[in-house]
């Protein structure tokens, strides 16, 4: 108890320096924990959603009405892909009915699924940059603390020292507060870094997880769409 109380006090009687370097750590520290409990609730929510979208893609057999009730899950990823790739399954739908003697079959056997693909991949896109966004700034936290901490060291070291120069002692006595003050911002920038580091890999784990997830229902989605469409007719 007396080494938290004897921490606390060195902040205090800190130097106007020192102390605005650690009130900036710990504004740091506030944003990096902010940016990471949004961005959990934001993963929990994508998932939550998209169980349930799945649930009635798996359920309803036409495609139409999926797109209907996948207008309802407004955060779930799997939904806002199926939205882009039905849209352009509506495009190229009206291009063939304006063609002369031009199936879906013949369509799907001179262009393939290029336009689907690419429609499917500008809406994981769309997902992967609302995920990412805010997220480098966890990595520049995580970055850039230890080295704000540092530099509150070499200053203290540098004030304690200059401090020594003027008194004319060299003694442990009156060098050991400011040393200690110095390594205070140290320790508060290692504080602020090590969670910040592990914020930035748990998102990047779960943007990881997510693409997994994206792009096993685009394959899901395509070979769908072209069963529905060849051998089975649009609806």
């Amino acid at each position: 108890m007396s080494a938290e109380l004897d921490i606390l006090k060195i902040m205090w009687e800190s130097s106007f320096t020192v102390k605005l370097i650690l009130i900036l750590l710990v504004f740091m520290s506030l944003i990096s924990w902010s940016i990471f409990l949004k961005k959990r609730r934001l993963f929990k929510i994508i998932m939550e959603e998209d169980q349930k979208f799945r649930h009635v893609y798996e359920k309803e057999a036409r495609l139409s009405k999926i797109s209907e009730e996948s207008k309802t899950f407004k955060a779930s990823a799997l939904a806002k892909m199926y939205g882009y790739g039905y849209s352009e399954l509506l495009r190229i739908l009206d291009k063939i009915s304006h063609a002369n003697d031009m199936t879906m079959s013949d369509y799907f056997s001179r262009f393939g699924a290029t336009a689907l693909e690419r429609s499917l991949r500008q809406g994981a896109g769309e997902v992967q940059k609302k995920l990412e966004s805010q997220a480098f700034i966890i990595s520049s936290i995580a970055t850039i603390s230890p080295f704000i901490g540092l530099f509150g060291t070499v200053w203290g070291i540098i004030s304690a020292f200059t401090g020594l120069t003027r008194g004319g002692g060299a003694t442990i006595e009156s060098i050991a507060p400011g040393i200690a003050e110095a390594l205070v911002t140290t320790a508060v920038g290692l504080i602020v870094a090590i969670p910040a580091v592990v914020f930035f890999n748990a998102i990047n784990q779960r943007i990881s997880l997510v693409n997994s997830y994206m792009e096993q229902f685009a394959q899901e989605l395509l070979n769908r769409i072209e069963r529905s469409t060849i051998f089975k007719g649009h609806d």
